[in-house]
């Protein structure tokens, strides 16, 4: 939203607080990892491991005039 945008609703709406806020979000997470691991000639090995996602997703909102955060 712009300025101009801000200012036309504040005019339209004189009554309600107006505020412009920013939001960014990031996912962090494990992945399984791929491993080597040394096997007879001609067989292969057998290698036991967890098959599991687990990851959070993470929000920030900011308010870009005070520098407010949360």
């Amino acid at each position: 939203m712009t300025t101009q945008q801000i200012h036309q609703v504040q005019q339209a709406h004189p009554h309600v607080q107006v505020e412009r806020w920013s939001m960014d979000e990031h996912r962090v997470g494990l992945e399984p990892i791929i491993r080597r691991v040394w096997g007879n000639c001609g067989h292969r090995p057998v290698i036991r491991m967890q098959q599991r996602y687990k990851w959070l997703y993470v929000y920030g909102f900011m308010q870009p005039e005070t520098g407010t955060s949360h």
